[in-house]
């Protein structure tokens, strides 16, 4: 046999080779999606799974089980099976769409019926209504004529009413005025209640001119200025008025200490601090803080005229003999004024009011002493006060 030439037998093994290459790369290649499986993704991906799911359950489990076995059928080419199992799985899923949207519908259908019947009743309630304005319509105009003839006499009376009016707002001024003079504020808030005054009086020229309305206005303003003066005085009112209660509240002390029996009383000033003193001799015996007896009489009487005036606070001191040592003569007379406080306090005093402290012996006091008390160791009661 004669050979072929080398160019034609090299040429016929290429063809095999190519064509082993396209039988082997063409087998594997992936076989396109049945249009199927396309439109039954596309469902998917456009749908409510999850509310639908929620409805119905076993209708969407089984299409879901069709749509995993056609992709499992379309991996291994089986297309008449995917196209199958695609179709059964769009039926159920589009089955189960259906009936939640029936539901849906219904319940839409409930509410719009619910709606209609709000509506009627609404629609009932407006032809009530309107059949109301229809007869209250009548009324506003027989009400209107009676309206009229009633202006027509309120405009006879108008000019007397305005005059009333601004008589009044001349009034109400004036009494805002008389109530700032309860509070002095004439001399504590002066600018104030001048000007007050002053517009009071102008607000009464312009009412005897018959300039009503300047005079409302004029009136308004004082009433105005009349309380701000008011309200500017009277705390420094009160404090004055507080002041001359005290004082005269004091001169009263000072008179009820000079009527005690038995108790020199006498006034002391200390800077701005005034005292009215009692001195009480032979209150203790020796150097013992045991209260005599014998002077409990004028220990109760001082206590029973303290008790008429609370608000002051009371100083206890205790004064003792120079010739007793200096310690211990502090320790004694401090023990003696703490006895003295106790025995205050089982009579009715208020042991807040009570200080206590042991004398010094100045020669105010010392004089004092040698005077009324004829020299001896004594204590002082003192009520203090501004």
């Amino acid at each position: 046999m004669d050979r072929p030439p080398d160019g034609q037998v090299i040429l016929t093994r290429c063809r095999g080779a190519l064509l082993t290459l396209f039988l082997l790369f063409g087998g594997c290649a992936t076989v396109p999606k049945p249009a199927e499986l396309v439109s039954l993704e596309q469902l998917r991906d456009q749908a409510n799974l999850e509310v639908t799911r929620k409805a119905h359950a076993q209708l969407v489990k089984e299409s879901d089980e069709a749509y995993q076995e056609a992709l499992q059928q379309w991996k291994a080419k089986r297309t008449e099976m995917v196209r199958h199992l695609a179709t059964l799985s769009s039926l159920k899923l589009r089955t189960a769409l259906a009936i939640v949207a029936q539901g849906q519908t219904e319940i839409a259908i409930d509410q719009a019926e619910t709606e209609l019947g709000r509506a009627r009743t609404t629609n009932e309630q407006l032809n009530s209504k309107v059949e109301q304005a229809k007869d209250t319509l009548d009324l506003y105009e027989q009400l209107a004529v009676a309206r009229t003839r009633s202006i027509e006499k309120d405009m006879e009376l108008s000019e007397a009413h305005q005059k009333a009016a601004a008589w009044r707002s001349v009034a109400s001024a004036q009494l805002a005025l008389k109530l700032a003079d309860t509070v002095q504020a004439g001399q504590y808030a002066a600018d104030m209640y001048g000007s007050a005054q002053s517009m009071v009086e102008h607000a009464q020229e312009e009412l005897d001119a018959g300039r009503l309305a300047e005079c409302v206005a004029a009136a308004g303003l004082a009433k105005v200025k009349a309380e701000q003066a008011y309200e500017e005085a009277r705390p420094q009112s009160q404090q004055a008025s507080e002041a001359a209660t005290r004082c005269a509240t004091t001169k009263q002390l000072l008179h009820d200490a000079g009527a005690l029996e038995g108790v020199w009383a006498g006034l002391r000033s200390i800077g701005q601090t005034q005292r009215v003193v009692f001195p009480i001799a032979r209150v203790f015996s020796g150097r013992r803080a045991e209260i005599r007896r014998q002077a409990e009489p004028i220990i109760e009487a001082v206590a029973a005229l303290l008790k008429r005036y609370p608000s002051y606070p009371v100083l206890v001191r205790a004064y003792l003999s120079a010739a007793i040592p200096q310690k211990k003569r502090e320790l004694l007379a401090r023990t003696r004024a703490q006895a003295l406080k106790q025995k205050l306090v089982e009579l009715g005093l208020s042991e807040q009011r009570l200080a206590v402290e042991a004398g010094s012996g100045s020669p105010e006091t010392a004089k004092v002493a040698k005077r009324r008390t004829s020299g001896r160791s004594r204590v002082e009661v003192s009520v203090l006060f501004e």
